[in-house]
């Protein structure tokens, strides 16, 4: 039986994890947080995701096992790395991986360890030579590959079953090792590269392409806005029948956990080639576009109520039917307004719901909590919609009419409800529309 421990099971490494145990492996979910490891040993899925809390139910105390002690390192065959690493702007603090590596020697003696930790390339090179200065030798005393993960939640599940997966090792034996745990979990093809830091590159690319690619239809939109068009319009029409063009619609909400920070993060190792050249990468300055938004929302919001004050901000998750509001615009555009004197007022579907979706203490204790969206509309100025969450799809005229005061005003970050509104006393904003 091969046994496995996960070192952090949050939001990637708890779905990764039951899949493993659903898979015949012995796993050892470990993290830090007493609380959370409770949650999970009384059956209790601590986010929201697609088929998690029936895989917690069918594995718990047979096959997974959560646990806040290191010792299960002892008896594992692999040991996956899956916490989370990142930093304001281009800095990214490692200290803590490093330690959290440190930890960890006493017990190894030859298993397999795989991080899966989103990082600055070179960042699996400084952990082999911070072991080897220890005393363990890669080859003799472990195995050490990267993989990065590459599931985006709300398929998180259903795409560790079926994605490519990247393996970057530095010799045949942490390949074929890692290989054959990978073909348990997934059908997808197990793709070797040359080295850990082509694999840790690999990962960044993926969201810096994402949100490049955002970026450009947000520039798009911001023109268009300025000179008087329609955003959509111009990239319905751009694409139609033209298969070089592949322009994403635009929204104001490219935000969230990985897609804010990746670039950065890949940006540091661009910085010798900026300094030389007097340029930052592209994709900085795609994801620097993409923070705009939040001001650009606010000067909208300026621009519209005229002095009047009251404003809900709809939506605090980063993505729509998703419970977690890390690096979100929605909570941003929320501490932005408050900076600028709003009385604002805060509606979710999932605030509150786990420790995903509780905002800032600083937030927290200076905006109003709504219960229901029809609460949270009542006497507002202006309702910002920061994510197409299904219960916003179906907000009508006359709910904005009947509970905002007039002429109410509506920010559409998505364009979700386009075409909803004809009444002439309802002022409506989307993204992209002179």
């Amino acid at each position: 039986m091969t046994v496995v421990s996960v070192l952090g099971i949050g939001r990637v490494g708890l779905p990764h994890a039951l899949l493993s145990a659903l898979k015949g492996n012995i796993v050892f979910g470990i993290d830090i947080k007493n609380d959370y490891i409770e949650l999970l040993k009384r059956g209790i899925s601590p986010f929201g995701e697609p088929d998690l809390q029936a895989l917690l139910l069918k594995t718990l105390n047979r096959t997974f096992f959560p646990t806040t002690s290191f010792s299960p390192l002892e008896k594992s065959d692999y040991i996956l790395v899956q916490v989370g690493l990142k930093g304001p702007s281009i800095s990214v603090d490692r200290s803590h991986l490093m330690s959290l590596f440190g930890s960890m020697i006493q017990y190894l003696h030859g298993q397999t360890i795989i991080s899966r930790v989103t990082s600055p390339v070179g960042t699996t090179d400084k952990v082999k030579a911070y072991l080897e200065t220890r005393g363990r030798k890669e080859g003799r005393d472990f195995r050490l590959v990267f993989s990065p993960e590459r599931v985006v939640e709300g398929k998180e599940i259903e795409e560790e079953r079926s994605l490519p997966v990247i393996v970057g090792a530095y010799n045949e034996e942490g390949f074929e090792s890692a290989g054959a745990y990978f073909r348990k979990i997934t059908s997808g093809q197990i793709i070797r590269v040359s080295s850990p830091s082509v694999a840790e590159l690999i990962k960044l690319l993926d969201n810096a392409w994402r949100n490049l690619k955002f970026a450009f239809a947000n520039d798009v939109a911001l023109l268009a806005e300025e000179i008087g068009m329609d955003v959509f319009e111009v990239v319905e029409k751009a694409n139609l029948g033209y298969d070089r063009n592949d322009i994403p619609r635009p929204s104001w909400g490219v935000s969230g956990y990985c897609l804010s920070t990746n670039p950065y993060m890949l940006e540091q190792s661009f910085l010798g080639m900026a300094k030389k050249r007097g340029l930052h990468s592209v994709w900085y300055y795609g994801r620097k576009a993409n923070d705009y938004l939040v001001s650009h929302t606010v000067e909208l919001v300026d621009a519209l109520s005229r002095g009047r004050k009251n404003v809900l901000v709809a939506g605090l998750s980063y993505k729509e039917n998703v419970d977690d509001f890390r690096d979100s615009h929605g909570v941003k555009t929320v501490e932005q307004l408050l900076g600028s004197g709003y009385r604002v007022s805060v509606y979710d579907p999932y605030l509150d719901v786990n420790s995903y979706t509780i905002l800032p203490r600083h937030v927290a204790t200076r905006v109003r909590k709504c219960s229901t969206l029809k609460e949270a509309l009542k006497r507002q100025d202006v309702a910002i919609l920061t994510v197409k969450h299904s219960e916003f799809r179906s907000l009508r005229q006359s709910t904005i009419l009947a509970n905002m005061n007039l002429p109410p005003i509506i920010i559409d970050c998505w364009g979700f409800l386009d075409g909803t509104f004809s009444n002439p006393k309802v002022v409506y904003r989307r993204v992209g529309l002179g």
